[in-house]
């Protein structure tokens, strides 16, 4: 495969990716990932490995949050990675949360995110995220 290839290959796993979260298709999400994957926020000290857990992150993070909307601002790729910067918005709905924010609260998440790619497919997710509550 040449190297324009696996960079289209990549762009569109990220873009499945992306789909499957805004549906919150559990199902499909994972199947963007390897058997191997490492899900990491730094920031948080947060990460897990394997599609098993990854999918637990996700049923955690989805059951937190509704009226979710998303702003790109760049993404591009490599061969070996995708990196992507967008603008999050959410409103928390459980008062237990990774924000530590309060039920009701407005959070604005930049949320940057450096995929590694193997054979099209995310071999680790690494979401390096800075937010702020703006609506109490």
């Amino acid at each position: 495969m040449s190297n324009i290839s696996k960079i289209a290959e990549n762009l569109q796993t990220i873009k499945q990716h992306f789909d499957y979260e805004a549906s919150h298709d559990i199902d499909k999400i994972i199947t963007t990932y390897t058997d191997d994957v490492i899900w990491e926020a730094p920031a948080r000290h947060f990460k897990v490995s394997g599609k098993k857990q990854v999918a637990a992150h996700y049923r955690a993070l989805f059951a937190t949050l509704k009226d979710v909307s998303a702003e790109l601002f760049t993404q591009f790729a490599t061969e070996d990675y995708v990196f992507d910067d967008r603008l999050m918005q959410f409103t928390i709905i459980t008062s237990e949360n990774i924000w530590s924010a309060q039920m009701g609260d407005t959070i604005k998440q930049r949320l940057v995110h450096l995929f590694e790619m193997r054979d099209g497919k995310i071999s680790k997710e690494t979401a390096y995220e800075l937010w702020e509550i703006v609506k109490k």
